[in-house]
Formats: structure tokens, sequence, C-alpha cells
């Protein structure tokens, strides 16, 4: 129970004060070897955790064929302010070093398909018999660089693609940390949390042999209403068959070529309230 006391007089308050601070002060600064024990304990766990980052990293720079899926969300801001939720799904094949394909699907049904085969980039949309496409010959790092870097597309997929992910974000990284160990979806993983100067990012990797990423948020602190996007990663397939013509696209007849800045006003505007994902 606590006892509200009166001390009679300025000078006893004052000793009262006085004293208080003092403890205070004594009570709340750490010695020399607590600060040098805090220090190491933190250097300590920013290692383990760009550690398995690098780990995670590798493992999939040393895969040359895969393929996975993610069940993704994302925040967008409407014009009046209001938050709104939007997703779907990617199943996503990598054939390095000059491969990718990307089947989406937006949660009203709407698909789309992304191909880059070497030579050219392609956006298939068959609900609207659409397409955009790119010449854009070179690796995969450079196509992917062209498309998020100079045309603004965006697309967090693309980290687990990289040649190098960990190169990719390592000189970006500000802090790092060990969250926890966690489970999801009945997969033992190790939660990391990173913050850099334009979004922070959470990472879940799965334990043992296979350092797998198995989630995703990150965080885009510096956008309006501060959205975050969110991905569930599974289904990794690795050694699989990849054909030349799984990546390649021919225009079916009838289709109509748009230009880039085209496809992405018609993606914005589906994004409007009553428009879908």
């Amino acid at each position: 129970m606590i006892r509200w006391i009166r001390i009679p007089g300025l000078a006893a308050l004052t000793l009262l004060v006085l004293a208080t601070a003092a403890y205070a002060a004594e009570a709340e600064t750490p010695d020399a070897d607590e600060l040098a024990a805090t220090k190491a304990a933190a250097l300590a766990d920013r290692t383990e955790a760009l550690d398995a980052l690098r780990a995670m990293s590798e493992f999939l720079a040393g895969q040359e064929h895969f393929r996975f899926s993610a069940e993704i969300a994302w925040d967008a801001v409407q014009p009046k302010g209001q938050m709104l939720e939007f997703g779907g799904s990617r199943h996503i094949t990598v054939r390095r070093p000059d491969r990718l394909r990307v089947k989406a699907q937006r949660r009203d049904g709407e698909s789309q398909l992304f191909r880059f085969d070497g030579q050219q980039i392609s956006f298939w949309v068959p609900d609207e018999k659409a397409y955009v496409a790119i010449e854009k010959p070179g690796a995969l790092d450079a196509a992917l660089d062209y498309l998020v870097d100079d045309l603004d597309v965006p697309m967090p997929m693309a980290d687990f693609v990289y040649s190098d992910l960990y190169a990719g974000v390592a000189d970006r990284i500000v802090t790092a940390m060990v969250v926890d160990e966690e489970t999801i979806a009945g997969t033992d993983c190790l939660h990391l949390g990173f913050t850099m100067e334009e979004a922070d990012f959470q990472l879940w990797i799965a334990s043992g042999e296979q350092p797998l990423p198995v989630r995703l948020v990150i965080d885009y602190k510096n956008a309006p209403g501060r959205p975050q996007f969110r991905a569930g990663l599974s289904n990794w397939s690795f050694g699989i068959d990849t054909p030349d013509d799984l990546f390649a696209f021919v225009p079916p007849e009838g289709a109509e070529r748009i230009p880039l800045a085209t496809a992405v006003q018609n993606r914005d505007e589906k994004q409007q309230p009553g428009g879908g994902e």
C-alpha cells in the first residue's frame, strides 16, 4: 500500500527532493562494465541477424532453377486518407542468370503474367487482352534494376530473385536485431528486424539446412499513412525443369500492345474504392 506523507517545511522538502534525485542517479547510471556488456550484446545481436540474412541470400543465390509462391497484401492510402488493404498471390519461377516468370492474381480474380527471357520484359493482362513489351537484353539483375529504379515499378518480391540479396541491402541497413524464435505454419523460424532510412522490414527465416524466407513485412515509414507490405512465402521447389518457352512471350492474336505508363495508370485506378485491388 502506498502512503502519501506530508513533510512540513521547505528545508525538509528540499532534502527529500535532493535525496531522491541522488538515489535515482545512483540507481540508473550504469557502470563501465555494464555499458560494455550492453554494447557487446547489441553488437552480437546485430551480427547474428546479419549473418542469418547473409546465409539466406547465399542459399538462394546458389539455386539456379527454382520456384516459389507468395500470398501478399499491401496497404494503399486513398485520396481522402483512408487506408485500404489489397492483395493476391504470386507464383514465381527463376532460371539464373536471365530468366524470370511471375504469375500474379488479384483477389478479384484478375491475373497478369510477367516474363523476362533475357531479351525482353513483358506484361500480359489476359482479361484486357493487352500487353506491355520492353526490349531489355541482359541479365536478370539488370532487368530488375531497370524496372525498380528507372521505371519505378513496385516489386517487393524481387529481392528474393536477385543474385545477391545481401549485397543489395547490407549497406543500407541502419539497425539489425534478432526478435525471437517463432513458428509460422509449422515451420520453425528466426524472426529478424531491420531498419533503413526509407523503410523498415521484418523477415522470418526457416531454421535448419535450408534458410528460406517464410514471411516478409515491409513498413514504408516515410510514405503517407505509413503503409505496409506483407507476404507469406511457401511451396519452394529447386532443380525444376524450366524450358525456354516458359519465359518467352508471343502476343496472342488480337492482343493490344499498350505503353507501360498506361498499364500503371490502369493499375492505380483499380486501387481506388469500388475498383477492387
